[in-house]
């Protein structure tokens, strides 16, 4: 390290400096007339004026090594400070000096095999499968297949520029993001002219979104700046957020993820006390209708705040950072943390997008108020989390709500009239953790509930059309009806059970959903329905640390869904 190195220079220069300099031995026969020299002459004007030339070349040596040893230092708290994890900041970097670039990232490669994900079900009434079946079941083709295998990557870069010891950009890249092995081939979609049979392809060519792939080779996820001030950490852009166990707020950073939440926004991370966190955020949910000037790379600007969605967000917290948690538990103690992650968004319009994205132009009359809808709406979404933690056990607990209301127009009618409406979402999620022999065995529990709405329906993937005629107006048919897998979970339609000669609408969404990152299996939730909603679900597990990097691991889901009417059957 550069710091101790500096340090012991130090000391032995100063040392130096005090010590008197050594006079080589004279010869024998030269002895005694040295010594009565010595006694009896004055020292020269030259040997005084050589003495003073080392004492201020030493001087300044120890001038300089103290000027760098106070920019090592000054560096190093400064880096270590702009690093300490606040709410957003999962990880502390240390480093011993500030470099302008510091780059960070991992290579991910997957090879997965899915067999009968389909369950062996026919298509529902909207005419989806419940999971991709291969060669969509054609017997012909595929007599019997219900096996899908693939291999796909990703590289992620997270670099970091220090600008100063003050001020830093970070940023997310994606490149090949899950990338399927073998799917772009010199053929077909990219208009390569050697050959007209994939048999024949000469290889791979890069991704090109809405050429030959869904996405493009990079993807700049996020990109945001840090300034350190005294008072706090002061972040700015587009970035990831976090909170709790990741059931409402999850910055994706696992290696088998594959979504994660990310916002635009201002945040403050500030400390007041130690390990006491206050974040307040103002973040820019939807910003509707923008446009940019024609045929340029000029500055796009955002034509009306009218159908803006703005969230005022706090964050109140007691949090330890990963080094404090493990210096407290080796030690014997307790790590107690918890906080509040609280959010209010509120939305005038709604700017509808659909098909191709075209911006209007501003300077026609009445371009900003086509496509848009009434919502006047708000939305209040309060998360607490608490964990317990010591060299026995774990417990974390994790409870979100979302709460609020907005205008849709679902009414029959012609047009269709609109009525508000409801959400009252609520999930709750558990996981306990109790280790034996020091760690090395362990039993687990994962408990979770997400509430549920007696829609027809997961409302997972709520574009789905429906293909059965309500009862109403045609316009109100994207609702999900009985049979669905899926589909909206408002706006149906339906005779009402008390008196079948009157029409009832469903005006409330109730369904909670659970980030798609966080995960409790590899098969129901997490591939064929997408994320857990309208279910409860225990899973109990055990561990075996069999030596360093090699574990036995076993568990079990159990999970059931709120409503039967949320299922097909």
């Amino acid at each position: 390290m550069k710091v101790p190195a500096l340090a012991a220079f130090l000391v032995c220069s100063t040392a130096l400096a005090q010590a008197p300099t050594p006079v080589p031995n004279p010869p024998p026969a030269e002895a005694g007339a040295a010594k009565a020299t010595a006694i009896t002459t004055p020292t020269s004007a030259s040997s005084v004026q050589l003495d003073e030339a080392i004492q201020r070349e030493i001087d300044a040596k120890v001038a300089q090594a103290k000027k760098e040893l106070q920019e090592e230092m000054r560096a190093q708290a400064a880096t270590q400070a702009a690093t300490q994890p606040g709410w957003e900041d999962a990880t502390v970097t240390s480093r011993t000096k500030l470099q302008l670039f510091v780059a960070h990232g991992y290579f991910r490669t997957r090879a997965e095999l899915f067999n009968w994900f389909d369950l062996g079900q026919p298509t529902f009434n909207n005419s989806y499968w419940l999971f991709p079946v291969p060669d969509g079941g054609d017997p012909l083709v595929n007599s019997g297949g219900h096996t899908i295998t693939g291999v796909n990557m990703r590289v992620r870069l997270e670099p970091t520029i220090n600008v100063s010891e003050e001020l830093r950009i970070k940023a997310q890249i994606d490149t090949l993001d899950n990338l399927v092995w073998g799917s772009t081939p010199a053929y077909a979609y990219t208009q390569y002219q050697g050959t007209s049979a994939a048999i024949l392809s000469g290889g791979q060519v890069a991704p090109n979104a809405a050429l030959n792939s869904a996405l493009s080779s990079i993807q700049v996820k996020r990109v945001w700046g840090e300034v350190s001030t005294p008072v706090g950490l002061f972040k700015f852009g587009r970035m990831g957020t976090n909170f709790g166990l990741g059931i409402n707020y999850n910055d994706g950073s696992c290696l088998d993820c594959d979504f994660e939440s990310n916002m635009d926004a201002f945040q403050f991370i500030a400390e007041p006390l130690p390990g006491f966190f206050v974040i307040p955020m103002l973040e820019y949910d939807v910003t509707g209708l923008i446009n940019s000037r024609v045929l340029t790379d000029g500055e796009q600007i955002d034509v009306t705040q009218s159908d803006n969605a703005t969230s005022y967000r706090i964050v109140l917290a007691r949090l330890d950072t990963d080094q404090q948690a493990k210096a407290k538990i080796e030690s014997g103690g307790t790590v107690l943390n918890y906080g509040l992650d609280f959010s209010y968004r509120s939305q005038k319009y709604e700017y509808i997008q659909s098909g191709t994205y075209n911006p209007a132009d501003p300077y026609r009359p009445g371009a900003n108020l086509s496509n848009r809808v009434a919502r006047f709406g708000n939305l209040s979404i309060p998360d607490i989390w608490l964990k317990v933690e010591n060299k026995a056990f774990r417990v974390e607990l994790e409870a979100v709500s979302y709460l609020g209301e907005f205008s849709a127009p679902i009414l029959p009618g012609s047009p269709p009239l609109a009525t508000n409406v409801s959400v009252v979402q609520f999930g709750v999620a558990a996981e306990a953790e109790l280790k034996i022999l020091n760690g090395a065995v362990g039993i687990g529990f994962k408990g979770g509930f997400a509430s549920g709405d007696s829609a027809p329906g997961f409302g997972v993937r709520v574009k789905r059309p429906s293909t059965v005629t309500p009862v109403g107006p045609a316009t109100a048919n994207a609702a999900a009806q009985p049979g669905d897998i899926d589909g909206a979970q408002y706006g149906r339609h339906f005779k009402c059970p008390n008196n079948v000669a009157l029409t009832c609408t469903d005006n409330d969404i109730r369904n909670y959903r659970f980030n798609p990152d966080y995960h409790i299996d590899q098969i129901l939730w997490r591939y064929i329905l997408g994320t857990i909603t309208d279910a409860w679900y225990v899973r109990p597990s055990a561990y075996w640390n069999i030596s360093d990097g090699l574990q036995l691991q076993g568990n079990i889901v159990y999970s059931q869904a709120i409503y039967a009417t949320t299922t097909p059957s």
